[in-house]
């Protein structure tokens, strides 16, 4: 009722009543296979996604929507979607499972300083979700890294700190 209330006449506030609905505890994930539609409520969210050339939208936005293509594309398989929790991973981040093999996401709460230490050489990107960080690169310079700021660690930078207190975000590519 109340997606009928903020998006009148917008058919799209009828989809949650065919889809899974729960709620994701802070910290928790999901792994969505292509084809398996998906929505957000309420809340914030980081959403990382595999190499794809589109997104199709099927309502609830002001953004372009093609209900055909999507109905097109979808997935109608039942399959059980378990919430999922980071696991412990060398360097200070939490890694999250992932089923798909183009990125990855960890997940990193400062209190002082973390070092990355000898890194793969693969691009990064940090975001920070809470409280106030600094990059601090191994020539010195700083960058400061505010919350809901993000910054791209390219794959040929070497070593990094980040310090401060707050959470970060970390996705790049498998190594």
């Amino acid at each position: 009722l109340r997606l009928m209330d903020e998006y009148p006449g917008d058919i799209g506030a009828l989809a949650p009543i065919s889809m899974n609905l729960f709620e994701l505890k802070p910290g928790q994930a999901l792994n969505l296979a292509a084809g398996q539609p998906h929505a957000y409520l309420s809340g914030n969210a980081i959403e990382i996604m595999a190499n794809s050339d589109n997104v199709l939208r099927g309502g609830l936005t002001s953004k372009h929507i093609d209900i055909p293509e999507l109905i097109s594309t979808l997935s109608f398989d039942s399959a059980s979607v378990t919430p999922l929790a980071p696991a412990a991973d060398p360097g200070g981040f939490m890694r999250y499972p992932t089923i798909a093999p183009d990125y990855s996401l960890a997940k990193a709460v400062v209190t002082d300083r973390l070092e990355s230490g000898s890194r793969e050489a693969v691009p990064e990107i940090l975001l920070c979700t809470e409280g106030s960080l600094v990059i601090q690169a191994a020539d010195g310079t700083n960058l400061p890294l505010p919350r809901g700021s993000s910054v791209f660690i390219t794959a040929d930078n070497g070593p990094y700190s980040i310090v401060g207190s707050g959470e970060v975000y970390k996705a790049s590519v498998p190594s």
